[in-house]
């Protein structure tokens, strides 16, 4: 119960003693946070961890550029091999480390979730955006170890202590209204393929029916998850299609009876009205926009839309 800094607490930690280290700073441009996420702390950290220890960071993704979140998150995944990423929210990532391993067990966590005390605590958590049910879970997860592996190949600036330069370079962006989006676009296996990461394993497995979409759809509709469209669509069926595109559905003709003007129209208004469609179409759920997947096939053998 007492306050103190990590770093102290961990020289006065036994080694091998730890099975789970939640690190959650503040951010990195404060005085001295930064060495949280430095190449030594992190040692120090596994070196107190046990034999099936688990790490969790938390990471911000905004108000810093690619180039820094990739290089906390590599230099957690140098020191720790096995590297799973969550989003939190949208400026929130959680990066879940272990030296040895991960291996979750989606069935025992879906039962624990049916638990009537587990269940009784988290309704009582009283945010609708906390995750009460394995299809809500693992909608957090981007990427796991081997996606993190093979962005992170061939990475060899690990943060440190001897360098401080993040807690230099992080205030640069405080104003600067930056997020780290293409690095989670990257990383993202919940949406394009080849789709990977816990969602897709646990959907292929446990395939949605009617009520569970149902719930899944409103989960994604609550506030901080407006970022998701693509998963948004999928999850609502009908229901998720933009208002931008009912007007356009109206006068589509089919792929298939299209020239090669129309179809060219027809990708650039779809590019258009919905930017995000064209790559974010596929989705661990589903298609994002089911009656569209003719098109959206088409599209992608057409060349991109020039820029208006």
């Amino acid at each position: 119960g007492a306050f103190t800094d990590a770093r102290e607490a961990l020289r006065a930690t036994r080694e091998e003693s730890i099975d789970l280290y939640v690190s959650e700073p503040s951010n990195p441009w404060v005085v001295g946070v930064a060495d949280l996420y430095t190449l030594e702390y992190l040692e120090q950290v596994k070196a107190r961890l046990s034999p099936k220890g688990v790490v969790v960071q938390w990471v911000q993704a905004y108000e810093l550029n690619d180039a820094i979140v990739k290089d906390i998150l590599c230099t957690v995944q140098a020191v720790f091999p096995h590297v799973a990423l969550f989003r939190l929210g949208v400026g929130d990532l959680a990066l879940v480390a272990s030296p040895t391993g991960l291996h979750p067990r989606l069935d025992q966590a879906a039962d624990w979730f049916r638990d009537p005390e587990i269940a009784k605590t988290l309704d009582g958590a009283g945010a609708r955006n906390f995750p009460q049910s394995m299809d809500e879970l693992v909608l957090f997860n981007l990427a796991g170890p081997a996606a993190v592996a093979e962005h992170c190949e061939g990475f060899n600036a690990p943060l440190e202590s001897r360098f401080p330069r993040l807690e230099y370079e992080a205030p640069r962006f405080v104003f600067g209204q930056q997020t780290a989006r293409r690095l989670i676009r990257a990383l993202d296996g919940r949406i394009r393929a080849p789709l990977a990461g816990l969602a897709t394993d646990w959907f292929a497995e446990h395939p949605l029916d009617d009520a569970r979409r149902a719930a899944v759809g409103a989960f994604l509709q609550s506030e901080p998850y407006d970022y998701e469209p693509a998963l948004r669509a999928a999850a609502q069926g009908p229901a998720g299609i933009p208002a931008g595109l009912r007007a356009l559905f109206a006068r589509l003709p089919t792929p298939e009876a299209a020239d090669a003007v129309t179809a060219s129209e027809v990708c650039r208004d779809l590019h258009t009205t919905v930017e995000w469609l064209a790559d974010d179409f596929d989705t661990a759920i589903g298609p994002a926009v089911p009656p569209l997947a003719g098109w959206i096939a088409k599209c992608r053998t057409l060349p991109p839309p020039a820029p208006p």
